[in-house]
């Protein structure tokens, strides 16, 4: 069979067969309110929200590939997925935690797949932790 290409969009980008357009992103706290106690979001450049963006631009094609490629393999030619994907960015530029807000993705593996995917992004350096939250949409392409 096969494979079916496949699109992932986030930050207001599309990405289909590593073409892009991309606007800047803009950090938000974990969710409603203050990051949790003891993570301070902090002001960045906006040359470090450009590095953090060429980032998450460089590796929503993995996603798809190795996330959700399978998942839309096992579930169906019109499976789609929604995830307000939190990041949390360590001085170092890891990725030091991975969470989900809102999201209808409700397989463990898939999940975890996309945690492990983002856990090996090398963000810049920063100046303190900071949260950022990006929503991403997988869906097939036509």
């Amino acid at each position: 069979m096969p494979k079916r290409a496949s699109s992932v969009t986030g930050l207001g980008m599309a990405i289909a067969l590593g073409l892009c357009a991309c606007q800047r992103p803009h950090p938000s706290p974990r969710g409603p309110g203050e990051p949790p106690r003891g993570q301070q979001a902090s002001a960045l450049t906006s040359d470090q929200l450009e590095e953090v963006q060429a980032t998450v631009s460089t590796g929503l094609p993995t996603l798809s590939r190795h996330c959700y490629q399978p998942e839309l393999q096992r579930r169906g030619k019109r499976f789609t997925a929604n995830a307000l994907v939190k990041i949390l960015i360590g001085v170092s530029g890891a990725a030091q935690s991975v969470e989900f807000g809102e999201t209808n993705i409700q397989s463990p593996a898939f999940r975890a797949c996309i945690v492990e995917v983002i856990r090996t992004w090398t963000f810049p350096s920063l100046p303190a932790p900071t949260w950022f939250s990006y929503p991403v949409t997988f869906s097939p392409e036509y």
